[in-house]
This record gives structure tokens, sequence and C-alpha cells, in this order.
């Protein structure tokens, strides 16, 4: 499947306050073609300190914390674990990582993306747009959006190594180094995950790299440049099979699963009062799944999928203001699938 998006042109006229000085990472980036302080939408934001103080062992646990949202975990760990905003279906919601969309039109929950596959010591920060953003990020955000952002050192060098063990055979091993030195920076994690088998049959195991460089030769300009790769698989009951204690036959769900991000992203404070992003990304999600059914079969047959989706957008956003209380966003975006 193809489907061409572009060239799109959006522009829009808002009555605002006047636009903040530089700083990128303290505004809110979600919801709105410019990033500002606050919305009109209703947003949570979860940021470091928050996130620490919360110390989850995954996102979807980060998430319940917010009201309005609900987290779907179906079953033990290899099940699927969905998010809705507001009583909507769960591929009413955009999700980014770090900016980049990362929802699949083509898979089994029609585009509804899975948070088990993500680790909250990755995530600097999650802000949340409760409502309809299809204004900005078309039809995919009737919901709201969820934006992820890894982390970014401030100054400095820091390496780590962690080693998590816990019941249930649960493990999860990770080298992660940051840096920024004068005009440039670097994330380097690499990380394995085994979740276990708290529930019979449910399990999940998973490697993932993440990149992410940055460099700001001065205060005007930002360029930034992330990749991530995952690589996993999963097992389960079939859904609404009765899971271990109820099931007529113990065959499982299984999946082999394979993800790649890849952004480019250049900001750009032109003038005190017109600020430009070009952005380039690609996403592309892989997965084999097979099913042996619900027993009697003439409910669920036995059933197999594959995927193979790619996703590539580029997109120029420029916010412009032309007169004291008052802010022009102007752009295009283009999208192949």
């Amino acid at each position: 499947m193809k489907q061409y998006l572009g060239p799109l042109l959006a522009s829009t006229v808002v009555a605002t306050a006047a636009i903040p000085a530089w700083g990128m990472e303290e505004l809110l980036v979600t919801g709105s073609y410019s990033a500002q302080q606050e919305l009109t939408s209703s947003v949570a934001v979860l940021d470091a300190e928050r996130i620490g103080v919360l110390n989850k062992r995954t996102l979807s646990g980060l998430l319940k914390t917010v009201p309005g949202l609900l987290v779907e975990e179906q079953g033990g760990p290899g099940g699927l674990t969905a998010v809705s905003v507001r009583g909507g279906e769960a591929n009413f919601t955009l999700v980014l990582l770090d900016g980049v969309p990362v929802n699949d039109p083509t898979n089994t929950r029609g585009g509804g993306f899975d948070f088990a596959n993500l680790n909250s010591a990755l995530v600097e920060r999650v802000e949340v747009v409760r409502g309809a953003a299809s204004a900005v990020y078309g039809s995919d955000a009737l919901a709201g959006v969820i934006n992820i952002v890894t982390r970014r050192p401030a100054t400095g060098y820091r390496e780590s190594l962690s080693v998590e063990l816990g019941e249930d055979d649960y493990q999860q091993f990770s080298v992660s180094a940051l840096g920024r030195e004068g005009v440039f920076d670097y994330t380097v994690e690499i990380a394995t995950r085994d979740d276990g088998d708290p529930v019979p049959g449910s399990a999940r195991d998973s490697d993932s790299a993440n990149l992410r460089l940055g460099w700001q030769p001065d205060e005007r300009h930002d360029l930034t440049f992330n990749f991530r790769y995952l690589e996993g698989d999963r097992t389960s009951y079939p859904e609404q099979s009765g899971g271990p204690e109820f099931a007529a036959i113990d065959a499982l769900d299984e999946a082999h699963y394979e993800d790649q991000l890849l952004g480019i992203t250049w900001d750009m404070q032109v003038s005190p009062g017109w600020r430009s992003r070009l952005s380039l990304t690609r996403f592309d999600h892989e997965e084999d799944y097979t099913s042996p059914g619900i027993v009697p079969f003439d409910a669920v047959p036995p059933n197999a999928g594959r995927t193979d989706f790619t996703r590539d957008q580029l997109q120029w956003v420029n916010s412009v203001e032309p007169a004291p209380g008052y802010r022009l966003d102007v752009g295009a975006d283009y999208r192949e699938e």
C-alpha cells in the first residue's frame, strides 16, 4: 500500500503572547506547530524529575498516573499494551517518539501502538495532549497525542551500567553513555530485556539500541539526529481464550517484530519573530504473527499475518509573529506510506 499525502500546505493565525526566547527543551512541543508555554487543549507533562519520583519499570506504569488515560494490558508481558485517551479507541491516539510517528495502521490493532516495547529508563519527558489534534497531525490524532522524548545530556559526561533482576525471572541489562562538549552532544544506549513469566505462557524478550546526536553551533540553530532499533519476540494466550486457567488448548500466539526509527530535525530561530523547523523522518515496522485460534474454531480460526510497513515524512513549518500578540504558522508536509 502506498499513500501520498503531499505536498500539503497548512496555515493558521493564532492570537498569543509573545513568542518565548530560544529554549526548545523547556517548552511544550506537542499539539502545536510551534513550541510554546501553554495550549488551549488539556495537557499533562511528566518531566524527568517526576519520572524519577514515580520510579515505574514500564512506560505503561508511568501513563497510568496521567488523568484521562486508560491503559489496557492484555494478560502478562507478552500481551499487547494499548492506551486510550478520554475513551477513544487506541488507534485514535497518535504516538510520537522524539517527534517521529510510530503508529502502524496495518497492524492487527488498527494502528494502536504497543507501549510494552518501551523502557521507562530511556524516557526524559512525556507530553500528553488530551483532545483532538487532527488540525496539526491528521486523523491519527482524533483522541489525542502522546509524545515520548528520550534522554539528552545537559553538560559533562556520564556512563552507566544497569542490571535489574526481579521475580518470575525478570531481568534487564543496559549500558548508556551521555555527554556534551561545547556545541556537540550525544546519547548512546543499548539494552536487553526479558520480562519473565509472571503469567504462564505470556513472555516478551527484546533487544534495543538508541543513538541521539546533537549539534548547536549557536543559540539560533539546533540540529538533531536520532536512530532507534528494536527487535523482539513475544508469546501469549489468544485474547478472549480464557488464559492459562480456562483456555481449552495451551497453544499460544507468537510474534517476532522489528522496528527502525530515523529522524533528522533542524530548528532555526531565523529572527526574533520567526522560528522554523525542517524535519525528515522514517519509521519501519516488520512483524510475523501466528495464532492458533480459539476452540471451537468456528468462532476464531487459526490465523497469521505478516506486516512490512514504512512511513517517510518530510515537514517544514514556520512560525512567524507578524505583529505583537499574533502568530502565523505556515508550512508544507509530504508523507508516503
